[in-house]
Order: structure tokens, then sequence, then C-alpha cells
């Protein structure tokens, strides 16, 4: 008889311990910060540039800019726009402008073919992204179609060319 009591509380005391155990992992998971990634750009005569990204509000453009900078496309590229009090632009490989990524810059066994990701925002019907640029904010510049040709207005609200603005009104 002892020896049957002793095993249930040996049972008791383990169905409490795994009990503990999972919902002491469940508190930990929900309560857990999940930190944005944090990109580190060094500029010269500049200083050092840290922009937090939000891959919940566009997971797309987030992913797109680790990756190419994984591969190091930003590495030694040029401001092309600097306008003083407002923003300064860059990402081009061609230091113009006018050059885009191409699958090249994000895989080995790209091509030179240019490529576009959607743009993440309100206007192109992603309705989670609601940051607005102003100073601080890091964003994908793209290109204005519609004076080419009214039909290529979708076009116009997704990334063409894949550079950074940086906000200053300091």
């Amino acid at each position: 008889m002892k020896t049957k009591n002793i095993i249930w509380i040996i049972a008791l005391i383990l169905v409490i311990v795994i009990i503990a155990t999972l919902g002491y992992g469940y508190y930990r998971k929900a309560t857990m910060e999940v930190k944005n990634p944090i990109a580190t750009m060094e500029v010269e005569n500049f200083g050092t540039i840290k922009m937090e990204l939000y891959p919940e509000l566009a997971p797309q453009t987030v992913a797109n800019f680790i990756a190419l900078s994984n591969r190091g496309f930003y590495d030694g590229l040029t401001f092309h726009r600097i306008v003083k009090d407002f923003m300064i632009q860059g990402g081009d490989k061609e230091g113009t402008g006018q050059g885009s990524a191409t699958t090249a810059d994000l895989k080995d066994d790209g091509d030179e073919t240019a490529y576009t990701i959607k743009g993440e925002f309100i206007s192109n019907g992603i309705n989670k992204n609601k940051l607005k640029f102003e100073e601080g904010i890091v964003g994908m510049a793209r290109s204005d179609y519609t004076s080419y040709s009214p039909t290529l207005t979708e076009e116009s609200y997704n990334s063409r060319k894949l550079t950074i603005l940086y906000y200053d009104k300091k």
C-alpha cells in the first residue's frame, strides 16, 4: 500500500512539473519581444546611418533589401540625389538613378534582367503598412510610368529602381 502511494505522489509531481514546463514555455513565447532587423550603413564623409526594418509591414521590401545587402549590392554605391535638409537617395549601380538591381544581384545563377517587387503601401492595396515618409523613414523608390502611358499605372506602384531614401530634416 505504501509503495502504491509513493508511485501516485511521484506521478503527481511529474504531471505538475510537465504542466509547469509547458506553461512557462507558452508564457515565454507570449511575452518574448521579437526585435526588428537593424541595418547599419557607413557613409563616407557623413557617418553611420542605422535603419530599423519592419518585415511585418513590408515583408517583400525588407527581404529584398536584406538579400541585396547580404550579397554586397550596396557596398561602395554613391548617393546620386541629395536634397539638402530633405533626403538622400542611392542604391543605383550606375550612380545616376537610372540603374536597377538585376536577378544576378540576388543569386549566383541569375542574369542581368532587371526585376520589380510589388510596392507595399496603401495606394497599392497593402493596408497594413501605414508608415508615411517623414524624418527618419527609409523606403524604396519607384518610377512614375504614367507619363509614358496611362496603362502603366500599376507598374508605377511597384519598386522598379531599388533605391534607399533617408529623410534628414536636421
